[in-house]
């Protein structure tokens, strides 16, 4: 997860005002700070512009998907998700995403090193994993976002910090052995801990205290989400001798 400075709106839908207070706290904030010269508005494809059309135009955001100079250095341009993957996002930068869920907003924020990341979403539930995981705070009240999470079992922690110190988190679940690994332990802690897999909670604290991937921890998330619903996948070892190994190492009473 970034070094950024984290901030949202909480709204929901077509929300022209929240765009306009982004982008007017965000020209502020490039002028006020001197180590800030980019604003980046993140939009799910350069057609989903309709907030910023409406406010300002479609000629003027014409202008912007090319960029325009705000003076003082400070450069505003319109990006889609698609685009950005192409390059990397500009340091110095306040990004604003525009109705992108937890997806879009996870794989931006692992990109950002400095600035600040403010989250627009189109559905609170579309960005949830993201606002649990990092209690933005909210632009218009100055309040931390705060729900009613679920504290990881202490178990599932140090099951998720010995997988995380096992595999190559660089690549994630890519290598054979290490989503063997990972398919192993998931068996294991469904065996002895199913009632405490909150997919939510898991996917926060794999991303922001082992520093997944967005993408790695989904997948993670996926084959959990496989076995609460009755089904399996292949790999990953299944007997319980190897589960109650785990489980010891995992509780402490027993050593590698």
């Amino acid at each position: 997860m970034s070094a950024s400075r984290k901030l949202f709106i909480r709204t929901e839908g077509n929300d022209d005002v929240a765009y306009n207070e982004a982008i007017g706290f965000a020209v502020s904030e490039a002028k006020r700070n001197k180590t800030l010269y980019n604003i980046v508005l993140v939009a799910n494809t350069l057609k989903a512009t309709g907030w910023l059309d409406r406010l300002y135009g479609i000629k003027e955001v014409k202008k912007m998907k090319n960029g325009i100079s705000l003076g003082n250095s400070v450069m505003l341009k319109v990006e889609s998700i698609q685009s950005l993957k192409k390059g990397v996002i500009p340091e110095h930068s306040i990004v604003i995403t525009m109705g992108i869920d937890d997806k879009g907003v996870y794989e931006i924020d692992e990109e950002m090193n400095d600035g600040i990341l403010i989250t627009i979403p189109w559905t609170i539930k579309g960005l949830k994993g993201w606002l649990s995981a990092n209690n933005p705070i909210d632009l218009r009240t100055g309040q931390p976002y705060t729900v009613a999470t679920v504290e990881l079992d202490s178990i599932v922690k140090a099951a998720l910090d010995m997988l995380s110190g096992s595999i190559n988190l660089s690549s994630g679940l890519t290598h054979p052995q290490d989503e063997e690994l990972a398919k192993t332990y998931i068996r294991a802690l469904f065996r002895y801990k199913s009632d405490q897999l909150d997919e939510d909670a898991i996917l926060g604290y794999l991303t922001t205290e082992n520093k997944w991937k967005y993408e790695n921890a989904n997948q993670f998330i996926e084959y959990i989400k496989k076995l609460k619903s009755h089904m399996s996948f292949h790999s990953g070892i299944s007997d319980e001798k190897t589960h109650k190994q785990l489980f010891g190492l995992w509780d402490g009473t027993e050593t590698n």
